[in-house]
Formats: structure tokens, sequence, C-alpha cells
């Protein structure tokens, strides 16, 4: 049988209608086995098959009691997360060994104050391996002045 409405309209809309009125009865036909189920079933109201809280046997009581004043504690233990008011990057400009830390994790610390020692030792053999090859030079252009300005003015005089 084909409804008279359904004569009237287009031929691309008719899947569309007949589409619809299907997903629109299966919903239909959904919510009234739910409420047949829930018919069946009277003590599992709300709380479960378990019968909690709730379920079917009535009101909920609920009891009051009087306030109290007293004292609270001003600390409280919980556990949580700490962010500092302010980080900062500290970065070196030599490498090095660290001999001695000057501040403790926490620690306020005040601006220009030492934070690090670096161990010195490497940096006195290079200072010392410097000066070393400053005096090789040094003398080995002392003596050789004179050698080439004796060959100067001898080349001159010629």
């Amino acid at each position: 049988m084909v409804f008279p409405v359904l004569q009237r309209l287009p031929q691309s809309r008719r899947p569309a209608i007949a589409a619809l009125s299907l997903v629109l009865a299966v919903a239909l036909a959904s919510c009234t086995s739910g409420q047949a189920k829930q018919t069946e079933d009277p003590g599992a109201g709300g709380g479960g098959r378990r019968g909690g809280r709730g379920g079917g046997e009535g009101p909920v009581p609920v009891t009051t009691a009087m306030a109290v004043q007293k004292s609270m504690p001003v600390t409280v233990a919980a556990v949580g997360t700490a962010e500092s008011i302010s980080t900062v990057q500290v970065r070196s400009q030599v490498t090095g060994r660290l001999a001695e830390v000057h501040f403790a994790e926490g620690q306020e610390v005040e601006a220009g104050a030492p934070l690090f020692t670096i161990d010195p030792q490497p940096f006195q053999v290079a200072l010392d391996q410097a000066s070393a090859v400053l005096a090789r030079d040094t003398a080995q252009a002392i003596t050789r002045r004179p050698r080439s300005l004796a060959i100067r003015i001898c080349s001159t005089a010629a």
C-alpha cells in the first residue's frame, strides 16, 4: 500500500522519507520496550540490582546535627606542588669541573653573589702554557732582531 501523500512527492525524495520513517519507528519501539522493562522489575528502581539507596524502599532518611565551634589547625598535611616566585637559567662562560657550590637548593640568592667555584687548575695550566709560549716568542724575537739589523746595515752600505 502506498500512501497518497508519498504519491504526490517527487521520485527523488521517496527514499529519504522512507528512511526517516524507519528510524522513527525504531526509536519509538525502543522507548516502549524500555518502559516495559521498568514495570516488570519493581525492586530495581534507581539503585540497581543490589537495591542500594533509593531502591524502591521509599525516601532516604536525613539526619541533622547542631553546629559546633572548634579550633582548626593552622597547617594541613596535603600533597601538592610548589612553584617558585621566579626562575633563572645559569649559563657558564667557561667549561670546567665544579669545585664548590655556594648555595643550597631553595635558598634565596642576592644579585652578584657567587654561586659556583670552578676548579682553577686547568685554567692555571693553560695560563702557564700561554706564558711560556709568550716568553719563548719574545726571546726569539730579541735574538733575531740584531741579525736582521746587521744584515740591513750591511746591505745599505754596499
